[in-house]
Formats: C-alpha cells, structure tokens, sequence
C-alpha cells in the first residue's frame, strides 16, 4: 500500500485551503469577520486569496505575494 507524505500534499494543493474574492474589499471584509486570524494574497489566478495564517505563510514561501489593502 503506497502512503502519502501529507506535509508535501498541503504544499503543493493550496487551494483547497484558500476562498477566493474578486473584490479586495470583500476579501478584507471576510477576513476581518473569521474565527481565526487570516491574511490575503494575490492569487495566480487574478483574485484575492484569503487564508489562515498557517496557509498564508506556506503560500508567501511558495513564491505568492501578500496583498497590501
């Protein structure tokens, strides 16, 4: 039975850890309503990308640039 490093998964599929906006204000408004603390990046695709703060480091790491709204 093959196993899957689950490390390397997240890493390589963030986005099924992110909520897309086309609209910066309703990408800071959903962030500023979370339970958790969450920041936005641009997303590859031309969206805002808003995810927790875990997923907003790995994806900063991955080369995605943080969002200055």
């Amino acid at each position: 039975m093959k196993t899957t490093n689950t490390n390397q998964n997240n890493a390589t599929r963030p986005y099924r850890q992110v909520y897309r906006f086309a609209s910066p204000a309703h990408a800071r408004s959903f962030a500023d309503r979370g339970h958790k603390a969450m920041a936005i990046v641009h997303g590859d695709d031309g969206r805002f990308w808003v995810a927790t703060l875990a997923t907003f480091n790995r994806l900063v790491k991955a080369g995605y640039e943080p969002a200055r709204i």
